[in-house]
């Protein structure tokens, strides 16, 4: 009886309904009903054995529109090539010519890129929908949307876990992804049958046969510094290493805090390391404190576990002042942290 209500008001509602199962239909649905894909064309310059030449290549984006109607295309920021590349072409589904459009700005730490909508929009353009954590789940239904090969594409596949090897910024799935599929969406189908966009795909963490995708708890967080004004997004770091208490190898929770394992308690995270030189060190953060609690200019800012954590630190600026609540040998403390810049080393 419920599925029968929710089902006539979602048709009511203009909603489209799907069958648990219907992955068929669904894909469908998405290849022909999500006109703010596009597709992003770049050329830039670079050197060979032979002098200088171009390198041409195309990837994959999503048009959405936020709370202060600033409307932007979505993508990597390696679909975009080297920094220098300051303009690119973009074409959505059914549009007879490619437009050039500006880069605004660009992540390359977290692989994130802005660029301007184009001039002429596509009759019936709509934004796409963002989606949330709750989307998120192991075992849930996910559809992978973009131009693998320059070919408009809809690859399905199932969340296999909601962290990945890759980075805490990404989550696990089985969809298969090509060349050319970077930059675009990772749709779910909420239970009124509505694809929300749950991340992006990024070709450049594949490993093996499993797809890392990027977060939309990580974007969502990162989109205002897209439009921030910075041409290149920075971020802030601690330059040490945490775990949640309860996920740690026991004998790297003994060494760390030189106490017994079992933890005297299951919640927040254990330090394991601290480099020299850094402003945690300089800080006094110690191996085996526990972070229990952060705040920013009084304001308490909530993490319950070791990703939600990394996401709050990242997100802001290098320079930035946060407060550690730590236990130390019982004891609670307060540290003051300024953030360091978060630096990937080169592999």
């Amino acid at each position: 009886m419920k599925r029968w209500i929710l089902t006539i008001f979602a048709l009511f509602a203009g909603v489209s309904v799907f069958a648990a199962d219907d992955i068929g239909a669904r894909m469908a649905f998405l290849e022909k009903n999500a006109p703010y894909l596009a597709k992003v064309y770049v050329a830039f310059a670079v050197n060979t054995p032979q002098g200088q030449g171009t390198n041409y290549g195309s990837g994959s984006g999503f048009l959405y529109i936020d709370e202060k109607n600033r409307c932007g295309i979505y993508t990597n920021s390696h679909v975009l090539g080297p920094s220098t590349t300051r303009n690119v072409n973009v074409v959505f589904d059914g549009q007879k010519d490619a437009q050039k459009s500006r880069v605004i700005s660009r992540d390359p730490v977290f692989d994130l890129a802005l660029v301007e909508c184009p001039p002429s929009l596509p009759n019936g353009m709509v934004s796409a929908k963002l989606g949330t954590a709750d989307d998120i789940w192991v075992g849930q239904s996910v559809y992978a949307a973009g131009y693998p090969f320059g070919v408009r594409s809809v690859t399905y596949g199932l969340i296999n876990s909601i962290d990945s090897p890759a980075g805490p910024q990404f989550f696990v799935n089985q969809t298969p992804l090509s060349p050319g599929n970077s930059g675009g969406p990772l749709f779910a189908f909420t239970d009124m049958g509505e694809p929300v966009i749950i991340g992006i795909n990024t070709a450049g963490a594949l490993k093996g046969f499993q797809s890392h995708t990027i977060h939309i708890s990580h974007i969502r967080k990162l989109l205002p510094r897209l439009w921030d004004g910075e041409s290149m997004v920075l971020h802030g770091a601690l330059n040490m290493w945490w775990e949640n208490v309860r996920d740690v190898n026991p004998a790297q929770f003994e060494a760390a805090t030189n106490t017994p394992y079992p933890p005297l308690r299951s919640d927040g995270l254990v330090v394991l390391a601290v480099q020299r030189g850094s402003s945690a060190g300089f800080a006094d953060i110690q191996p085996g404190d526990i972070i229990v609690g952060m705040k920013q200019d009084g304001a308490d800012i909530t993490f319950s576990n070791a990703r939600e954590f990394f996401i709050e630190i990242v997100t802001r600026k290098p320079g930035d002042t946060v407060e550690l609540t730590i236990l130390r040998k019982g004891e609670s403390l307060q540290k003051t942290v300024k953030l360091d810049e978060f630096v990937v080393e080169p592999e």
